[in-house]
This record gives structure tokens, sequence and C-alpha cells, in this order.
């Protein structure tokens, strides 16, 4: 299915415009974009209902929500990390008790560059036990990401508004400007790889099955549904690859175009959006009730 991106504002450029991303992997709605972060970024977002885990050894993903988490980015000299914490809802993101909490993460990342989010789990493991237990409820450092390099001119990051949506993206050579515009794009339209080469095999597996499965129900001759298999095979590796992607800021121009206009590479790059593979409980309260009615029998 499409994705559509509603954008009010990109830097001036598309004003009320509706850019729409043939891709089942992207859903964004952008109200402002900012400009790129060099720094600290920390807000909550609107909660839900939700299961609590008060139990300061919980330490799962039970009971978070993807409307519950922060995301932060930090650069130095040679490195750039990003961040994701989640809670269970923005109540608990708004606590003093969190606000510190992400203070002290802050001051890690700053003397410390992280490149395992389990190290930095181990060093604010007493903390965040110390949280859970004066909040009531899971909080969790969920992953991170970091990208070294020999000069902060060639990395590009950016934080979306709402917290949502982080990105950064390792360039060949410097250009911040190039940089903050293509991990803003990456934030946008969500590429699964730079190229081709990187598409993991089992999503262009299951992709390739569902493009072979619509073909049959065509009732067309062979021959041509394998054309329509190809051309749609095609089409998707355009919308995932992010060299491929139309840029966001400039459609009649690709990722691909806009390196080469350069004279740059794309090195790497990483992108969170906020909760992203955390499974909602769909259960209603009466469920939980019962459930824990049947516990404490």
């Amino acid at each position: 299915s499409a994705c559509k991106l509603e954008n009010n504002d990109i830097h001036g450029n598309v004003n009320g415009a509706g850019v729409r991303f043939e891709s089942s992997y992207c859903k964004a709605s952008f109200n402002r974009v900012s400009k790129n972060l060099i720094g600290f970024i920390l807000c909550g977002d609107e909660g839900q209902e939700h299961l609590h885990c008060n139990d300061i050894s919980c330490n799962t993903e039970a009971g978070l929500l993807t409307d519950a988490s922060s995301a932060k980015v930090h650069v130095s000299e040679n490195y750039a990390t990003m961040v994701e914490i989640n809670s269970e809802t923005d109540f608990a993101a708004k606590d003093d008790s969190f606000i510190e909490f992400a203070k002290n993460i802050e001051e890690r990342l700053v003397n410390k560059k992280y490149l395992d989010v389990e190290d930095l789990k181990k060093d604010v493991e007493e903390d965040r036990q110390k949280l859970v237990q004066s909040i009531g409820e899971n909080i969790q450092v969920r992953r991170l990401a970091t990208q070294e390099f020999d000069s902060p001119k060639k990395v590009g990051t950016y934080l979306h508004s709402d917290n949502k949506l982080a990105a950064m993206v390792l360039l060949k050579e410097e250009n911040d400007e190039l940089g903050r515009d293509i991990a803003m794009h990456i934030s946008a339209s969500a590429p699964l790889s730079i190229n081709e080469d990187g598409v993991d095999k089992e999503v262009l597996e299951r992709e390739t099955n569902i493009f072979e499965s619509q073909a049959k129900e065509s009732g067309k001759d062979e021959n041509i549904m394998q054309k329509m298999v190809e051309g749609k095979i095609k089409r998707f590796l355009k919308e995932v690859t992010l060299l491929s992607q139309d840029f966001i800021k400039d459609p009649d121009t690709s990722i691909s175009k806009l390196l080469e206009n350069s004279d740059n590479e794309v090195i790497s790059f990483e992108r969170f959006k906020v909760g992203e593979g955390i499974e909602v409980s769909s259960k209603d309260f009466a469920e939980e009730v019962a459930e824990q009615l049947n516990k404490d029998g």
C-alpha cells in the first residue's frame, strides 16, 4: 500500500504540497522540518492506554508504546549517536525524574562513545531501576546507533519536530548542508538500504511472493504475468533504496543525481522511528483486569 507524506513546510521549499511515496514502509506527517541539530534533543510524546510495569527488574518492552517515546541525537568531533528511550505514557516522559534520567544519558554520550546499546544500558541500569520505582512505569533505553568519522562535516543529522523520527547519514566528503538534506530525506522516505544490493533477501522474497500472487489473480498469460512481476519488483526496489529515491525537496532529482552533482557518496545511514517494532497489546481493560485477577487468585 502507498504511504503519503503530508508536508506543510519543508525549509519553505514545499508549501502545502502532498508528496506521495509508493511504499509500504513509510508513513509520516510533517508539520515542520527543523534545522540540523547538533546537540541533544529529548521530548515525550502523547501516551495511550497501557499495561503497567513497575517492577524494577522489568527489562522487557512489555507495555511500551510507540507514542510515548523519546529520541536523542548527539554529534561530537568524531562520532554521532542516536538513542531511543521508551516509556509507557507521555506523563512519564514529562516527569522531572525522567528528564533527569535523560540528562544523565546526555552527559554519558558526551563523555563516552557507545557502539553497543547494551553498554549504555549497563551504565544507566541503576538509575533506570530507581526511575521505574519512582514513577511506576516501564522505562527502557531501547536502541542506539553510532556513526564514526574523521570530520563532523561528513555527517548529517535530523530530528523531526515531534521527536518520533531521527536519522543520520555519513558522507564520503565534507558537505554538512548536503548531509542535513539527505538525513531529512531519509527520515521522511524510510529507505531500507543505500542500493539494491543492500535490500534484505527475505524482504525481497516476501514482496516477490506477493507480486506473483497478484499476477496470478489477473488471469493473464504466463509471459505477461512474468513481466508484471518484474515491473513491480523494479518499482519496489526504486521506492526502498536511497540512491533510487526522488529527493524530497526536489522530486525531479534522484538522491543518486544529487550526490553526483556534489561529487559525493553515502557511506552509511541510520534511521529511527520511535516505537518501531514494538508490538502494542490490543487487549481491552476488562481482559487486563481478568488476567490480573487470575494471577492473584
